[in-house]
């Protein structure tokens, strides 16, 4: 689990590190962070929810037997969609927010 916590981070920081090298100048490094870490976010967070969501729901069908198994997979589906929501509340905030242009004039990674 560490292994996983530690790659994700090193792939993060290696976006980050090729955004930055491909802004034009430093005043759009700021916004080509933002944007670059936006764009892993958005790949990765639903892929996530869906595995939780199909973790969840085969612990549940495969723990019949046993109800304390049962409700472990229910929440765990319960906060699977939770966790989309709020993603999905996320990415309309920053979608009004960078669309603006005021924040990062120019920027077109937030659509």
């Amino acid at each position: 689990m560490l292994m996983r916590k530690r790659s994700l981070a090193l792939a993060l920081v290696c976006q980050t590190v090729v955004t930055c090298a491909c802004a034009a100048n430093i005043e759009d490094v700021p916004c080509s962070v933002i944007v670059g870490v936006w764009d892993a976010v958005r790949a990765i967070v639903p892929a996530l929810i869906a595995i939780m969501f199909m973790y969840g729901a085969a612990k549940y069908v495969y723990s019949a037997e046993e109800p304390g198994g049962r409700q472990q997979g229910k929440t765990i589906c319960i906060h699977a969609i939770i966790g989309g929501i709020i993603m999905g509340l996320i990415a309309a905030v920053v979608s009004a927010i960078g669309m603006t242009g005021r924040i990062c004039p120019g920027m077109t990674g937030f659509t």
